[in-house]
């Protein structure tokens, strides 16, 4: 009966392990999920901006790619502030899918990376965006739901910012 007891207990513990990480931190947390999708989109923008400071033609590119860097680079900080409260681990380096992004673009320099470089921040943004509004749902924790509420102005400017070198490039 003492075994039947310690059994039905350890049971009970690994269930209630089981749950606790999925419901503080698992894979299908949306709040470590956002944040992990939030910070490795971040970082492309970090690593693109300071390429595009020096391999851009146009100063407005420039301008831009310094914009990139300067606030996404507050934003991750921020972000792993917000996941080390949390014991969220947060990347240290881009996945896959983001190296591609950064490598096609990093084979490009002047006005060819301008377009490309433009063309795919209207591209990211308008996402992030779409994302970044959705996330308000899913995501339970306040601080992250506050950090990405006052995020989302940024974002807007930056889109904005984009479409607008965008189309002065592409009437050049």
């Amino acid at each position: 009966m003492k075994r039947l007891g310690m059994f039905v207990s350890a049971i009970f513990l690994i269930a209630i392990c089981a749950n606790t990480k999925l419901f503080a931190g698992g894979d299908d947390n949306p709040d470590k999920k956002f944040i992990k999708k939030a910070v490795i989109g971040g970082m492309m923008e970090v690593d693109l901006g300071k390429y595009a400071q020096q391999n851009a033609a146009s100063q407005s590119v420039k301008d831009f790619g310094k914009m990139m860097e300067t606030d996404h680079s507050k934003a991750i900080d921020e972000l792993k502030s917000i996941a080390q409260k949390n014991n969220f681990t947060v990347p240290d380096k881009l996945d896959e899918k983001y190296m591609e992004k950064v490598s096609k673009l990093k084979s490009q320099k002047g006005a060819d990376f301008d377009k490309e470089y433009m063309d795919m921040m209207v591209e990211d943004h308008e996402k992030v965006l779409d994302k970044f509004q959705n996330a308000l749902d899913k995501v339970q924790n306040s601080e992250l739901k506050n950090w990405i509420t006052k995020t989302l102005p940024t974002l807007k400017n930056h889109l904005a910012q984009a479409k607008k070198i965008n189309d002065q490039i592409a009437s050049r």
